[in-house]
């Protein structure tokens, strides 16, 4: 990679840290939002057809509402985040300790009115997050609580622990599994075999991709992470983003391609005058809400521009 890049990598590294770093509240968290794909007719034809041919809306269009930031603190802390000053990790890891309900789990939060049970993404990737910052945990007893997920027939980890149709089958999560032997590692309590081959198989099935995350490459990253081989992914979550697709080229790179000096040179582009880069649509619901945060679309950028371990 030439000089001129590097060069530049370098100052949007120290920039967009500098802009992490703004953007945490005073409790300690990171800003959430949810917004609305359109909801009118035309509006939804035009989204989904963008969508059929790579040019997928990605950028709020509406108005946005600030939603539960226990879910983008704990993300956001167990990747680039760990790069924050040590008062900034302690302010969010505390926070994060103060979301911990009763069981010792961690939920997504409210819902339209509704509070969610715990789920493993939010209990896995909050546990990493204490874990990679140094804070302490039993962390035997926490690789206990993250199995408490585990399907013994299907042989993987459920979304959520409730009773109900939260707890069907179709409500798992490729991501999520990831997520959970990423967590295990990071306690030092490895994944049996068992766990590491039924997640690796439960990925290769995954042929619709994620049910919550908007961007296939957002399982390559976390297979990635987790220590699994890409070749175990259907060829979808193997391909390389589109042009349009930020956030997708984004975890791209994460996902072990930091050499792709074209990804690279798009997310430098991407990167804003204040040093953050733009609130991207991350996590999707089940109808038409969409979440992201520029925190989290800016921790991932600067992961991915990281020279490579």
């Amino acid at each position: 990679m030439g000089t001129h890049m590097t060069r530049s990598r370098e100052a949007a590294l120290a920039a967009g840290l500098r802009a992490l770093e703004s953007l945490q509240s005073a409790d300690g968290s990171f800003p959430f939002q949810l917004w609305w794909e359109p909801r009118d007719l035309i509006g939804r034809v035009i989204t989904r057809a963008r969508r059929l041919v790579g040019h997928a809306r990605q950028t709020p269009t509406g108005p946005v509402m600030e939603q539960d930031p226990t879910f983008a603190t704990s993300y956001l802390l167990m990747g680039a985040g760990r790069r924050l000053p040590p008062q900034s990790i302690s302010r969010a890891g505390e926070f994060l300790l103060t979301r911990r309900d009763s069981l010792g789990m961690w939920a997504w939060g409210e819902l339209f009115g509704k509070i969610l049970p715990p789920d493993a993404d939010s209990t896995a990737c909050a546990l990493a997050a204490l874990a990679l910052n140094g804070f302490p945990l039993d962390r035997e007893v926490e690789a206990e609580r993250l199995r408490r997920f585990w399907r013994p027939d299907l042989q993987r980890f459920r979304t959520w622990i409730a009773e109900g149709p939260y707890s069907i089958p179709e409500r798992d999560e490729p991501v999520a599994n990831a997520n959970v032997l990423f967590a295990l590692n990071a306690l030092g309590q490895p994944p049996t075999p068992a766990e590491h081959a039924g997640v690796r198989r439960y990925l290769a099935s995954c042929l619709a991709g994620s049910r919550y995350y908007c961007s296939p490459a957002t399982i390559a990253h976390a297979a990635h992470r987790a220590g699994l081989d890409p070749q175990c992914l259907p060829h979808f979550a193997r391909t390389r983003p589109g042009r349009d697709d930020l956030i997708g080229t984004i975890q791209w790179l994460c996902a072990g391609h930091r050499g792709d000096r074209a990804a690279t040179e798009r997310v430098l582009a991407a990167q804003q005058p204040d040093g953050s880069w733009p609130s991207m649509a991350w996590i999707k619901g089940v109808g038409v809400p969409l979440w992201g945060c520029a925190a989290v679309t800016t921790a991932l950028a600067i992961e991915s521009l990281e020279p490579s371990p």
